[in-house]
């Protein structure tokens, strides 16, 4: 049974990792774009003062947003705001 559970685990890792690569930075500037910017522009990404310091936080920021302005955004178009995000301002790697 033990073994069950550990190949179970095994599988959702790799999922939710393929998942992370496969996120589509292009759909997720559109997703910013029409879900973001009511709040702050992507000058809010740039510069000294980002208190975001690792694409964890970065995660874990998109997330709370979404869920504060009740968005209702799908895990995997929040992956494709954080990949768009990640790639054109953060360079988290």
């Amino acid at each position: 049974m033990k073994t069950t559970y550990k190949a179970l685990a095994a599988t959702a890792l790799l999922a939710l990792a393929g998942s992370v690569q496969a996120a589509d930075a292009d759909n997720g500037k559109q997703l910013y774009n029409a879900n973001c910017q009511g709040c702050h522009s992507t000058d809010t990404h740039v510069g000294n003062n980002q208190s975001v310091k690792s694409l964890p936080a970065l995660e874990s920021r998109v997330r709370m947003c979404s869920q504060n302005l009740r968005k209702r955004l799908f895990d995997d178009e929040l992956a494709d705001i954080v990949a768009y995000l990640n790639r054109d301002f953060y360079k988290f790697k």
